[in-house]
C-alpha cells in the first residue's frame, strides 16, 4: 500500500473556525462560519460603539506611552509618569470590558490603524508640545463620554462610562502638570480648535449640534455644542483663560429659580455667553 506523504500547511488560522489562510489579514477577516461573522462582521450599534472607543483609546495610548519613556526622574516627572501609567492601565481595563461587544481583531485594526495615522499627521513623531496635545485630548474625551451616554441607556451591559470618566480625570491631571499656571498662552494654542475638530469629526462623525450649558469658573454661563467651543467663546469674548469648565444638567435648578434648560433656551440656539453667575 502506497503511503502518502503528509503535506504541512503553512499560513494563518482564523481564531474562530480554524480555517487556514495564506495571509494573516485574510484570517482576521474570515466569514466562513457563524462565529466568524459575529466577531469579524460587526455592524450597527455594536460597531459604532466599538469604533468610537477603539479610536479614542488609540488617542490615549498616543500621548501616554511616550511619557513613560522620558529619562528624567525628578518629582514632577515621576508624577507625570504615574498619571500616564494609570491612563494605560485604564485602557487595559477598557479592552477587558469591551470584550462583551464581541469584536475581532479585524474590527480593532480597522479603527486603530486609521486613528494612529491621523494622530501622526497632526503631531508628527518629533518633539511635540504636550500642553497643546493634552488640551485637545482632555476636551475630546469629555465629548466621547457625552456621545456614548445614549448608547449606555440602551445597552447598559456594554457601559464603560466609569472608565472614560477616570481617563478624562487623569488626562486633566496631566494637562495641569504641563500647564501649572492654568494659562492658555502656551505654544500652538491657535491650533487647538483645528486639531480638535479634525479628531472629533473622525471619532464622532455624526456631530451633534444640540446646545449644552456650561459654567466657567463659577462666573459665566455659556451655551455651546461642546466644552472646547465653550472655552473658545470665553477666550474670544472676555479674554479669560484657564477657568474650570463644567457641563450642567439641563434639569438642574439655578439660584434664580429657573432650570438650566430654561437658561439655555435664552441663547436661541446661538453659541454665546448667556449670563453671569450670581
Amino acid at each position: 500500500m502506497k503511503k502518502h506523504k503528509k503535506i504541512a500547511v503553512y499560513g494563518s488560522k482564523c481564531p474562530y473556525c480554524g480555517t487556514v489562510y495564506k495571509h494573516e489579514g485574510m484570517a482576521r477577516r474570515c466569514l466562513r462560519r457563524p462565529l466568524c461573522r459575529i466577531y469579524n462582521n460587526v455592524t450597527g450599534d455594536r460597531r459604532k460603539i466599538a469604533d468610537i472607543q477603539f479610536k479614542a483609546a488609540a488617542c490615549v495610548q498616543f500621548f501616554a506611552a511616550p511619557l513613560l519613556k522620558c529619562g528624567r526622574d525628578d518629582s514632577d516627572y515621576r508624577e507625570i509618569k504615574q498619571h500616564a501609567q494609570r491612563c494605560l492601565d485604564l485602557i487595559d481595563t477598557l479592552y477587558t470590558r469591551v470584550i462583551t461587544l464581541h469584536c475581532g481583531m479585524a474590527v480593532f485594526d480597522a479603527s486603530t490603524t486609521k486613528a494612529v495615522r491621523l494622530l501622526e499627521s497632526i503631531w508628527p513623531p518629533v518633539k511635540t508640545d504636550m500642553t497643546h496635545l493634552l488640551a485637545v485630548m482632555s476636551t475630546l474625551f469629555y465629548d466621547v463620554r457625552r456621545a456614548l451616554d445614549e448608547a449606555w441607556q440602551h445597552y447598559p451591559a456594554w457601559a464603560t462610562d466609569d472608565v472614560w470618566a477616570e481617563i478624562e480625570e487623569e488626562t486633566d491631571a496631566l494637562f495641569d502638570l504641563f500647564n501649572p499656571e492654568g494659562t492658555e498662552d502656551y505654544p500652538h494654542i491657535d491650533k487647538v480648535m483645528p486639531a480638535y475638530d479634525i479628531l472629533r469629526e473622525f471619532i464622532l462623525p455624526e456631530r451633534k449640534t444640540d446646545m449644552r450649558l456650561y459654567l466657567a469658573g463659577e462666573r459665566f454661563w455659556i451655551a455651546a455644542p461642546t466644552k472646547a467651543e465653550a472655552r473658545e467663546i470665553l477666550r474670544t469674548e472676555t479674554g479669560l483663560v484657564g477657568l474650570a469648565m463644567k457641563g450642567i444638567d439641563l434639569g438642574e435648578k439655578l439660584e434664580d429659580g429657573r432650570t438650566a434648560g430654561e437658561l439655555l433656551a435664552t441663547a436661541n440656539g446661538m453659541p454665546k455667553i448667556v449670563a453671569r453667575a450670581a
